[in-house]
C-alpha cells in the first residue's frame, strides 16, 4: 500500500483528478448495473413473497416485512438510477456535481450493505442463514470503489447492525455463535478484498497513464529520430553530390566516372565491346586567364560545360571535368561515324559561345579534341583508351589548335605506337 501511496503521490494535479474522475465513474456504472439488478431482483421476490402469501404455506412468513423492505430498496435503487442518470456517459463534470456523485454512491453501498443486515435478521426467523448480509457486502466490496474512510460507514454501520440485532432474532446459541465466526471472518475477507481491488485499480490506472506517456514520449522520438534521418539522408545526398559533381561546373567528375565504369561493366559490356574517348581541352586557356582573371575564367569553363553537358544524354555515355581546363566524353559500342560527329559538335557548340580572346573581335576560345575508339575486356582498358586519347589530344595541340585528331592519326604518322 505504501507503494502505491508513493506512486500516487507522483502524479500531478491534472493526474490525480482524472484518476477520481475515472474511479467516480467506475463506481456509478457498476452502481447503476446493481441498482438495475435489485429492482429486477426485488420486483420478482415480491411476486414470489405475494405468491407465497396466497397460498399461506407457512403462517410464520411475514409478506407485509418483506414487502416493505422490497419495496425500500427498489425506491432507493430507482432514486440512485434517476440521481446519476448520464454521469457515466460524459467526461466532463464539475467539481459540485462529482462531490455530489460520489456521495450518492457511497450513501447507495452504505444502505445496501446496511440492508442487507437488517434481512438477514429477519431471515433468522425463516432461513436461520446470513446470506444477504454477506452477498450485499461482498458485492459492494468488489463492485465499488473506494478509500479507506469511505468503507469505514458501510462496514462499520452494516456489522453492528447484525452483530448487535441478532440476539434478538437468533436464540440458539450454537447457532449464534457461528454467525458471529461467520461475521468476523467474513467481513475480514470481505474488507481485504475491497482494499486490494481498489490499489490494483489504481495501481493500473497509473501504470496505463505512465505507459501512454512514454509512449507519446517514444512516438516523439521516432518522429524526431525520422526527421533526423530524413535531414541525414538529404545531408548524404549533398555530400554525395559535392564528391561526384564538379563544383564549378556541375557536371560528373573523376570520381563519378569511375562509378559510371563500374555500372558499365555490369551493363553495357560484354564480347565484342568497345570504349570511345574524346577528350578536350581548352586552347590557350591559361592566357584567357591572365588577360581576364580567374572569376572570369571560372565563368567561361560553367559555360564551356553546360554546353558539353548536352553531348552526353544516354545511360551508355557520360561527359566529365577531367581536370583544369580539360573535359572527357566517354560511351560504349558506339560506331566510329558517331563519335567523329559527336568530336566534331563538341568543337562546334564551344566555337559558338564566342567567348573572346584578346582585343581581336574574331578570336574566340577554342578547343582541341583527342579521339580513341578500342576494344574493351578489362578496366585497364579504360586507362589504355585514357592514354590514347590524351596522346591524340596532344597531337591536335602540336597541330595548331582547334581540330580533332583520332589515335589512328599517330598509329598513321608514328606506325611502332
Amino acid at each position: 500500500m505504501k507503494v502505491l501511496t508513493f506512486r500516487k503521490s507522483l502524479l500531478c494535479d491534472y493526474d490525480r483528478e482524472a484518476l477520481e474522475n475515472a474511479i467516480a465513474v467506475n463506481n456509478v456504472k457498476n452502481g447503476r448495473i446493481l441498482a438495475v439488478i435489485a429492482v429486477i431482483i426485488e420486483v420478482l421476490l415480491q411476486a414470489g413473497a405475494l405468491l407465497y402469501a396466497l397460498l399461506k404455506l407457512d403462517s410464520s412468513f411475514s409478506i407485509g416485512t418483506y414487502a416493505a423492505v422490497y419495496l425500500l430498496l427498489i425506491a432507493v435503487s430507482l432514486a440512485f438510477l434517476f440521481v446519476t442518470r448520464g454521469y457515466d456517459k460524459h467526461g466532463a463534470h464539475s467539481k459540485q456535481m462529482k462531490s455530489r456523485i460520489e456521495c450518492a454512491v457511497v450513501a447507495y453501498a452504505s444502505f445496501l450493505m446496511i440492508w442487507g443486515s437488517f434481512v438477514s435478521l429477519l431471515d433468522q426467523k425463516l432461513y436461520g442463514h446470513l446470506i444477504t448480509f454477506m452477498a450485499n457486502m461482498i458485492v459492494c466490496s468488489v463492485a465499488f470503489l473506494f478509500e479507506k474512510r469511505e468503507y469505514v460507514i458501510p462496514f462499520s454501520v452494516s456489522s453492528i447492525v447484525i452483530i448487535v440485532g441478532l440476539p434478538f432474532f437468533q436464540f440458539s446459541m450454537n447457532v449464534l455463535i457461528g454467525h458471529y465466526v461467520s461475521i468476523l471472518i467474513f467481513v475480514v475477507i470481505s474488507w481485504f478484498a475491497s482494499r486490494v481491488i481498489y490499489h490494483s485499480y489504481c495501481n493500473n490506472f497509473i501504470s496505463m497513464k505512465q505507459l501512454n506517456e512514454t509512449n507519446i514520449l517514444l512516438a516523439k522520438k521516432v518522429d524526431e529520430n525520422n526527421e533526423i534521418n530524413r535531414k541525414l539522408l538529404i545531408a548524404n545526398a549533398r555530400l554525395k553530390n559535392f564528391a561526384m559533381f564538379d563544383e564549378l561546373t556541375g557536371i560528373p567528375n573523376r570520381r563519378y566516372f569511375r562509378e559510371f565504369i563500374d555500372l558499365a561493366f555490369e551493363r553495357f559490356i560484354c564480347s565484342g565491346s568497345t570504349i570511345a574517348i574524346i577528350m578536350t581541352d581548352i586552347d590557350l586557356f591559361k592566357k584567357y586567364n591572365d588577360m581576364y582573371g580567374h572569376e572570369k575564367g571560372d565563368k567561361a569553363l560553367a559555360a564551356i560545360a553546360k554546353q558539353l553537358s548536352c553531348i552526353a544524354k544516354d545511360p551508355d555515355e557520360i561527359i566529365v571535368r577531367w581536370g583544369g581546363e580539360e573535359f572527357v566524353y566517354a560511351s560504349f559500342n558506339r560506331p566510329k561515324s558517331e563519335i567523329n560527329e559527336k568530336a566534331a559538335l563538341i568543337n562546334s557548340k564551344i566555337a559558338d559561345l564566342h567567348i573572346a580572346l584578346g582585343e581581336d573581335p574574331d578570336k574566340y576560345l577554342t578547343v582541341s579534341t583527342g579521339i580513341c575508339i578500342i576494344p574493351i575486356k578489362a578496366k585497364s582498358d579504360v586507362g589504355r583508351a585514357l592514354a590514347l586519347a590524351d596522346n591524340a589530344l596532344y597531337h591536335a595541340k602540336s597541330c595548331g589548335r582547334n581540330c580533332i585528331r583520332t589515335a589512328d592519326d599517330i598509329r598513321a604518322v608514328s606506325p611502332g605506337i
